[in-house]
């Protein structure tokens, strides 16, 4: 039996026994090329696997409703309604399931000197213009936006073509962020913002409260609203 051997590229055509050939092959010392070195591959493969695993981990500080502190790394997540939270000593350590009904608050480190907080809340809501509070008793993450004497939080509804993002403001010494107004220019937004705000101020800021009540002050926006509170009212 005889096969035909093409050579390179230049065409040339040699006849070569096939048994020769197939000697040559199987007594010829086969090596792995250097780019495709097996430890290296399983190397390279581990600290892929590795830094894929960790990627969603980032700095952070958790804080428990009973004052206990832990500091390591902490899963990054933005769903509000996360039941656990999944928190490492080290990078590198085991990973432990926290329920998220025992922890206070959660801040991240995310680079570049920049935090992000978040705080676990029940959300309420004025139900009519006498003010009566709903409290809800199912507690949600809220991302905090601004902190002063008191929070503006935040908090995205989502599901069925919804996707809407709220403002809340939560005084520091409840457990609940009452909900101000939609994120956005959002139709009557002025006048919600005037509707519920007295109720919420009342008592903490009544000079905030009156101007709102009275129309004497109608912001168009949080900022707005944070920007009046901190002139005429951080020291009430």
């Amino acid at each position: 039996m005889r096969i035909l051997q093409v050579i390179g590229g230049n065409q040339a055509k040699s006849s070569v026994s096939s048994d020769k050939l197939l000697r040559q092959f199987y007594t010829t010392k086969l090596s792995t090329p250097k780019f495709l070195n097996m430890k290296k591959i399983l190397l390279v493969i581990f600290v892929l696997y590795a830094s894929l695993a960790q990627a969603g981990y980032k700095k952070g500080k958790i804080i428990f409703l009973n004052g206990d502190i832990k500091e390591g790394y902490v899963e990054y997540f933005e769903l509000a309604t996360e039941n656990k939270v999944s928190f490492k000593a080290t990078l590198q350590g085991e990973k432990e399931k926290l329920k998220s009904d025992d922890l206070k608050e959660i801040i991240w480190d995310m680079g570049n000197g920049k935090h992000k907080r978040i705080l676990r809340l029940k959300y309420a809501e004025i139900r009519n213009k006498e003010g009566r509070l709903k409290i809800f008793d199912d507690k949600s993450w809220f991302s905090v936006i601004y902190a002063g004497d008191f929070e503006v939080v935040s908090f995205r509804t989502t599901g069925k073509g919804l996707n809407a993002e709220s403002h809340c403001i939560h005084w520091k010494n409840d457990d609940y962020a009452t909900m101000l107004a939609m994120a956005g220019n959002v139709i009557g937004r002025k006048k919600i913002i005037r509707d519920r705000g007295p109720h919420i101020f009342k008592g903490k800021c009544d000079t905030l409260a009156d101007a709102l009540k009275n129309k004497t002050f109608e912001p168009n926006n949080i900022d707005e609203l944070i920007a009046w509170y901190e002139k005429n009212c951080g020291n009430e």
